[in-house]
């Protein structure tokens, strides 16, 4: 009977994991479309930590293809998703959420690398692959959405059209998302010598991606073709 029940409960398990990058993808779109329907205080406070908490879902199922590391790569997503609710209430962000954040920035950066890593891993290009490229490359842009909120808390008027403190997080994912895809609409602009070296580092990360991602499957692409 118990093997029965540890038998469905790995084929449970095999089905999620085989659907991980889709499923980041879903935990990801909250944070860049719900900030638009709520105001800046609501989506500090409320929005931003369930934010946190989706991503830190949809992180769990990729990391579990870890070869090692896995749990402590969970708990550092884990203390810095539960600092997020911890300090989402203050008004005038104090050294722990800074820290937190950095941490978050941290752990969806190890996550992007091993979304990358599982995608050169995988034998040819099918759509769950196109899918984790999608899931990589949105992951960059909520990296630089964090680094960009760490640097407007620490050193104000870093940006320009940006509310103060953690209010402005939706504003500066967005303009990670502008920076990373190269469209640069103005409306927020990188003021002081510091944000826009990130701004410049953070475009570079971006591209970066797209030509190692490019190279990868272009590869895959053409050893299917030999191999055939």
């Amino acid at each position: 009977m118990n093997s029965v029940k540890s038998n469905k409960l790995i084929h449970w398990w095999e089905k999620i994991y085989q659907w991980r990058f889709y499923i980041l993808i879903v935990c990801i779109l909250p944070t860049l479309s719900l900030p638009g329907f709520f105001d800046a205080d609501t989506n500090r406070r409320i929005i931003w930590p369930i934010s946190r908490t989706l991503i830190l879902f949809g992180c769990t199922n990729v990391i579990m293809g870890m070869r090692r590391g896995r749990l402590l790569v969970f708990l550092l997503g884990l203390v810095s998703t539960g600092s997020g609710w911890l300090t989402s209430s203050e008004i005038d962000p104090s050294t722990a959420a800074l820290i937190g954040l950095t941490l978050f920035g941290l752990f969806i950066a190890i996550v992007t690398w091993e979304c990358l890593r599982q995608i050169h891993l995988n034998y040819e290009v099918d759509l769950h692959t196109i899918v984790g490229s999608m899931a990589g490359f949105m992951l960059i842009g909520i990296i630089g959405g964090v680094l960009f909120t760490v640097m407007h808390v620490a050193y104000p008027h870093s940006f320009s059209n940006v509310p103060a403190g953690l209010q402005g997080v939706s504003e500066l994912v967005y303009l990670s998302f502008i920076t990373v895809l190269t469209v640069g609409y103005g409306d927020i602009v990188p003021i002081t010598e510091a944000s826009r070296f990130l701004s410049i580092l953070l475009g570079l990360v971006g591209q970066f991606y797209i030509v190692v991602l490019m190279a990868i499957l272009v590869g895959k692409y053409l050893f299917k073709i030999r191999m055939e």
